[in-house]
């Protein structure tokens, strides 16, 4: 009887711990060789769809001759633009050319709202300097939004975005050229993690996949910049449930992650992707460490969850839940049918 009730009380453990891990409660958030420029207009560009797909292979990009850059481009003035993709709603600004919001329309904060992925400020998805504070010229090609600017003396950025190939991926593509190149592209800032939210989200981590291999690195502890040189499969940052992170398609030729003061005095982690060529292009994923979504996407992206000791049985205990709450539509329930089965 003794053995019963303790094998009872520790796949209900089970239970919980996959609970808290799949269906967290809601949070508030928080040189290099020149470009060729984009020829604006006249493409297709990739069209969003409802199912996720892998992101292509790492493939080389050509070679591309160097140029001087191109004429004086800047915005009259700033304007917001609104993408949105399968799981996600982003604002884009002119101003800086960054993303401002990106929200999950799936999962609420505290107040009831959208979740908000970005902290303060936006991602500018670019290197420091004037043109994160002028407004950028907004065009449109096919779906996708792109954004230009230039000092007409050889410092240029253009960017294009786009709803993404898979569930909560959004497809970017960044050039740059003379000193907008000089420290390659941001893509990923982490946010200030409340010290009454630590204990159930975690801190905010620098994370990415070199050469087969998993890597976290805490802001805390990084005294410095830290350089990887090697095959890149993912970039970014990450909590306890929720990542930010550039699959890239084309060949990277460094990443960097340094640590950023945040407006609270926390070490948060900023990471940055030089591209083969000056040109970082991918599937920016924003969203929930989902199992599913994250196996899809492959690349090893589902190592970012961490399952602990229970990781196998978790996963088959989840299948089950996820059965049972197709069956009866709420989770709740879901979990004491479960629980009652067990015992």
């Amino acid at each position: 009887m003794e053995r019963r009730a303790l094998v009872a009380t520790l796949l209900s453990a089970v239970v919980l711990f996959a609970w808290l891990i799949f269906f967290p409660a809601a949070r508030s958030r928080p040189a290099v060789p020149a470009a060729t420029p984009m020829v604006q207009g006249g493409g297709a560009g990739p069209s969003p769809t409802n199912g996720p797909t892998a992101p292509g292979p790492v493939v080389q990009p050509e070679a591309e001759a160097p140029t001087a850059g191109p004429p004086a481009a800047r915005g009259e003035q700033a304007e917001e633009i609104g993408l949105e993709g399968p799981g996600w709603k982003a604002a884009v600004t002119s101003a800086g050319g960054a993303v401002r919001s990106l929200v999950l329309k799936d999962y609420t904060d505290e107040s009831g709202k959208p979740l908000e992925l970005l902290g303060a400020p936006a991602l500018t998805m670019a290197a420091d300097g004037p043109w994160n504070r002028e407004p950028y010229v907004v065009g449109h090609d096919g779906a996708a939004v792109t954004l230009r600017w230039s000092d007409g003396a050889g410092s240029w950025v253009e960017k294009r975005l786009a709803a993404g190939r898979g569930r909560y991926g959004l497809e970017v593509e960044v050039r740059a050229g003379g000193r907008a190149a000089a420290s390659g592209v941001l893509v990923a800032v982490g946010r200030e993690v409340p010290p009454a939210q630590a204990s159930r989200f975690g801190s905010i981590g620098g994370v990415l996949r070199l050469n087969g291999k998993l890597d976290r690195v805490s802001a805390a502890k990084l005294p410095q910049p830290r350089d990887f040189v090697g095959a890149v499969e993912f970039a970014g940052v990450e909590d306890h449930y929720f990542l930010d992170v550039l699959l890239p398609d084309g060949a990277l030729d460094d990443v960097r992650v340094a640590a950023r003061q945040a407006a609270g005095g926390t070490a948060v982690p900023a990471v940055s992707a030089i591209g083969a060529g000056g040109i970082v292009r991918g599937t920016l994923f924003a969203g929930p460490k989902e199992h599913d979504v994250l196996t899809a996407y492959g690349r090893g992206l589902d190592e970012t969850m961490s399952l602990g000791w229970f990781g196998v049985i978790s996963l088959v205990f989840l299948m089950v839940l996820r059965w049972i709450h197709g069956f009866v539509g709420n989770w709740g329930v879901a979990i004491i049918v479960l629980t009652a089965a067990i015992r």
